[in-house]
Order: C-alpha cells, then structure tokens, then sequence
C-alpha cells in the first residue's frame, strides 16, 4: 500500500525542513495515523544513500514493532536490548533507550526517536551527545511537556500532521462515541511532578463501588467488545481485573513487572480474542498497535493532555467491521482536556486549544445529569427543556455515564459553530475549518452550509470535490 497523502506531505516537510540548515525535527502525528511508516521512509531514504540509521524507543513493544514494520519492506536491523543478539554490522539500529544508554554507541547519519515527547529525560539527552552532527528526527503523537509546554530547547523546527477530526474525517482513524461520568472524586488528591499523586489517586479510584460500577459499565455500553483498560497502579488494576472474572468476563492484568515471556503471551491471546478486557498501569498507552480495540476504560484522572490522547488513541484504529470505538471515561479527563478530535495548536512552544479551556462545549442537563452539547435545547435522555419547562423525565437504571458529543447532524453542528463563532468573536474561516472537519460531509450538507455561510453555490462543488480528492483507499470504519 502506498503513502497515504498526508504522510507524502509530511515526509516532503521533513526533507525541506533539512534543507533549510535544520537538524533536530520533531514531527506530530495522531496516534494511529501511521508514524512507522513515517520513520520507515526516513531510515529507508537514507540507507539508500549510503548512510546508517539508529532508531531509539524505550519500550520492549516499541522496539520489535519498529523492527518488524522495517523487516516489512526489506530493511533488517540490529537490536540493541537486552537478551536479543546483535547485529552491528547491519546499517540500521534500533535501539532500547537504557540499554543503548550502557553500551557502545552505533555510528549513525540519522537518529530517529519513536515517542519523542520522553526525550527531555536525561539518558536520551546523554546518548543524543555522541551524534553532533546527525540528523536527529522524533516522532509524537503528543509534542508537549506535562504543563503544555513544548520543546524549543530540544529541537530545531515541528512539523505538524492533521488533526484527529480530519483523519476521522477522511476515515483514517475510527469514529467514536464518548460516555462519561466523573465518578473518581480528585478532591484533596496532592500534585506530584505535575499529575496527580499516584498513591492518594489510588485510594480515591480503588472502591469497590467504582470496580463495581466499571464492570456495570462496560456491560451496559460495550459488552463483549475488546477493551483495554487504564488503572491507576498494579494493584487498582488486579483489582479491576477480578472484579470483572468475578462476573464471567476473561480478563488479564498488564505491568512494567509482568515477565517478558508472560506479557507476549498475555499480548498473543488479547490480539485472538481469547481475553476480552486488559487491564493495565501505562503500558498499553504508548506504541500498542491493535486496531481490533473497540473500547477504553478510562479509570486514571490525568492533569496530562498527552497521557489521555495517547489511552483515547488506543481505541481510534479503524478495522473492518469496527462500525465505532467506544471510550469510557470514569474521570474528568474529557472536561479537563477536552474531546479527542478538539482542535488543538502545536507549536515548540508547546499546546493550546483554539477554545477557551474554561468554557466547556457541554453543559449536564438538570433532569438526569447526562452530558449534552452546550447548544441542546432538549435533553436526548430525559426530555428536560432547558430554560423551559420539565417534561416527564425517563428514569436512567444502571451507571451514570451518558454521551458526549457535539451535536450530530451536520448542519445543526454549522449552527452551533456560527454561534460559538459569534460569541467568541472568531472569523469565519475557524467555522469553514471546523465543519469542513466532519466526517463524510455530503454535497447536500455543503450546498446548505453555503446558504448559511452567505457563498455562492458553486463553493458547495469545489469543497466537495476537494474532501473526496485522493480517496482512493481510505480505512474501513
């Protein structure tokens, strides 16, 4: 399969980036969006001008995907890790940041960094000394420290890819629905180091009423689909986990402690099918490629924007079959941060939304307490009017979480953004890039959207032919 078009795009950035005198680049896409082949297209562009290549991840999954992605199109490479024989000769390297960081380091014309928002850590910045004159390219979904501050002191020029609304968009990435419901009370939970205190976070999210309503959850909203679930730490998600075996469920637990050979196999029959939900403590946020994900249980509340983009993510790979992804959010991580296809601004400087983070695009309806679209003059759930009357409300049995989401109809969302765009004081061009956003705009949306917009109708035609251009072999959804 050939280059999607805005990875053509991004690797043509890249290269003028380094004809302008750049030498350490960082570049941002989407989890999900393909960045392995991004860096396999680098390494293989240089190999095939006689150079040597090092590619440094600092995960175990991490390094044999990016062995096994550039295996795919014929470029083998030595592993630098512990337990897996080496082969330096090869002029590829891909390289486990604390073994690389103990060892002889490999010649290299070109240094790539898988999930390169870690490289502020002192072991990459100590390895990263011994190649002054190499072309040093990093790849993150997330470009941004853990106070959303970026990376200008670390690399030269961003090269930034498309937001996750185009990609769902254009159906590179999975439509999603979003329930939640901030059941795990961070009051008086202390900050450390920038997020949450992991122990009092622990107490607060480790009850037996909350495990108990995680499974009551799931069952309710996405029963039977393959999930992956974010604890806070090991035991809050052994604990998830017997809470859902407890009910017939198959489910297994993931750690940083979790022996080699046990994970594979834990990985192995996850990937089959023979587990339905698994649990863990961060190591499924970065670097796992499993498009048959269908939900994600969000049971750890984050100050960190890119800690929730890279767990949502898991969730957003398109696969055959997979008509939507689901996302449990049993926190607050939505309202503090926002929608996964929220636009957001990446800069080196670091990561801003086009919205103001203190006025959310969701209001809690006064009926039932489900999530609603700020703009709603109904609730969906229950029928309560805002600022009217109450009509008879429907009882909610089950767990508390309710859908977020903008609203659905196409033209109802235009409306919305003309409205928000009026009472922010934003152009219109933010409304065009907005709805031109949504996924699968029909020629009858456009023609609407250009009444509304004040164009003539033949902007409806050229729009729609520019949203279809290039569609050749978009994903399933």
């Amino acid at each position: 399969m050939g280059l999607r078009p805005y990875q053509t795009q991004i690797l043509g950035d890249v290269y003028q980036s380094q004809s302008r005198g750049n030498r350490r680049i960082m570049v941002q896409s989407a989890t999900g969006s393909g960045k392995s082949v991004l860096f396999r297209e680098i390494i293989s562009h240089t190999i095939g001008r006689g150079g040597r290549t090092l590619l440094m991840a600092h995960r175990e999954e991490l390094i044999t995907q990016a062995a096994r992605h550039l295996e795919n199109v014929g470029i083998y490479s030595g592993i630098i890790k512990a337990g897996y024989p080496s082969s330096p000769l090869l002029p590829c390297q891909v390289a486990s940041v604390a073994s690389l960081a103990r060892r002889e380091k490999p010649q290299a014309d070109l240094v790539v960094i898988d999930e390169a928002h870690h490289a502020t850590a002192n072991t990459y910045k100590k390895i990263l000394e011994y190649y002054p004159t190499a072309q040093i390219v990093g790849f993150s979904a997330t470009p941004a420290r853990l106070d959303g501050s970026g990376f200008k002191d670390l690399f030269d020029d961003l090269i930034c890819g498309p937001t996750i609304a185009e990609l769902i968009r254009d159906g590179y990435l999975s439509r999603y629905k979003y329930y939640a419901g901030p059941q795990i009370d961070t009051t008086g939970v202390r900050t450390t180091g920038g997020d949450y205190n992991l122990k009092q976070l622990a107490m607060a999210a480790d009850k037996p009423k909350l495990l108990g309503d995680t499974v009551e959850s799931w069952k309710r909203l996405a029963h039977g689909k393959q999930t992956i679930v974010f604890a806070v730490n090991v035991q809050h998600s052994k604990n998830v986990v017997e809470s859902y075996r407890a009910e017939g469920i198959m489910a297994a637990h993931l750690d940083g402690t979790t022996p080699d050979e046990e994970r594979r196999n834990i990985l192995a029959r996850f990937a089959e099918g023979e587990i339905t939900v698994l649990s863990n403590c961060d190591i499924a946020s970065e670097g796992f490629d499993l498009p048959a994900i269908e939900c994600v249980q969000l049971l750890r509340p984050t100050k960190s924007l890119t800690l929730y983009l890279q767990q949502v993510g898991r969730g957003l790979r398109p696969s055959p079959g997979k008509e939507f992804a689901t996302i449990l959010d049993h926190t607050s991580n939505w309202q503090t941060h926002g929608l996964p296809e929220e636009d957001r601004i990446w800069t080196l400087e670091g990561v801003t939304r086009t919205r103001d983070q203190k006025k959310s695009l969701e209001k809690a309806c006064k009926g039932c307490g489900a999530i609603v679209p700020i703009a709603a003059q109904e609730c969906p759930e229950c029928g309560y009017v805002f600022g009217g009357t109450k009509r008879e409300i429907r009882q909610n049995r089950g767990v508390n979480l309710q859908e977020v989401s903008l609203p659905t109809n196409n033209i109802e969302r235009l409306k919305y953004y003309l409205g928000f765009a009026r009472q922010k004081g934003y152009a219109k061009g933010w409304v065009i890039h907005r709805f031109l956003a949504i996924p699968r705009l029909t020629l009858d949306d456009l023609r609407e959207a250009a009444k509304l917009l004040d164009y003539k109708p033949g902007w409806a035609y050229v729009k729609f032919e520019e949203l279809n251009k290039g569609k050749t072999d978009p994903l399933p959804i």
